[in-house]
């Protein structure tokens, strides 16, 4: 009987001994996440990536812009890195942010592009990536489209919507984001240089095309 209340208390404090730090370990992470601002949540979840063939500069990533959907926050994030095989990489992502039932801000979707960190040599101005939300039949859901802008003398990105909208991206750096409330898809974008001559149209489905010049910003 008092082997048995001995080999008992044995395993007792074995089991504490492997809880207890891992507790702590617990509590020291739920602190770090709990003052995180919705930012630094996006930044620590690109940190926190793994990819096998992919090697994140940590001291890339950069929290650019973002927009409030109902309560949840777009973070356009952009990195660099190196893939196996493929070189140097610029990527951009859209991180959303909510805050989880313990008042934590977590990113719980996303989505992103990489791309090779040289001039294009055809006419494609940016690059265009779509998301929206995966719950949009209970919470309403949210429609975004972002990229990278290759060309520096772009300084309009306007897009329409299926339901007819018109909407003109907000262009900071070398990128670019447009969201809004409600699940829509992207209908057309266009890009506008300096001087307010269409440069771009894109259509979802079709092979994007260099535009004549003819048209200027404001007079659609």
């Amino acid at each position: 009987m008092k082997k048995l209340v001995s080999n008992t208390i044995l395993i007792i404090a074995i089991l504490l001994l492997i809880f207890v730090p891992a507790h702590k370990k617990q509590m020291r992470l739920n602190h770090i996440t709990s003052v995180l601002s919705p930012a630094e949540a996006a930044v620590l979840h690109i940190w926190s990536m793994k990819e096998a063939d992919f090697r994140l500069e940590p001291g890339s990533v950069d929290a650019v812009q973002s927009v409030n959907i109902r309560g949840q926050i777009l973070i356009l994030i952009q990195y660099d890195g190196f893939q196996i095989g493929s070189g140097a990489r610029r990527c951009e992502m859209v991180a959303v942010v909510k805050k989880d039932i313990f008042h934590r801000w977590m990113v719980n979707d996303g989505a992103g592009l990489c791309h090779h960190i040289v001039e294009l040599s055809d006419s494609v101005p940016i690059t265009v990536v779509g998301s929206s939300s995966n719950l949009a039949l209970l919470d309403g859901g949210y429609s975004a489209v972002h990229g990278y802008v290759w060309d520096p003398e772009i300084a309009k990105i306007a897009l329409t919507w299926n339901d007819g909208l018109e909407q003109e991206a907000v262009i900071q750096g070398s990128t670019y984001l447009a969201a809004r409330d409600g699940h829509f898809m992207l209908q057309q974008i266009e890009t506008w240089n300096d001087q307010g001559q269409l440069v771009f149209i894109a259509r979802p489905g079709t092979i994007p095309q260099p535009a004549n010049h003819s048209r200027r910003a404001g007079n659609k």
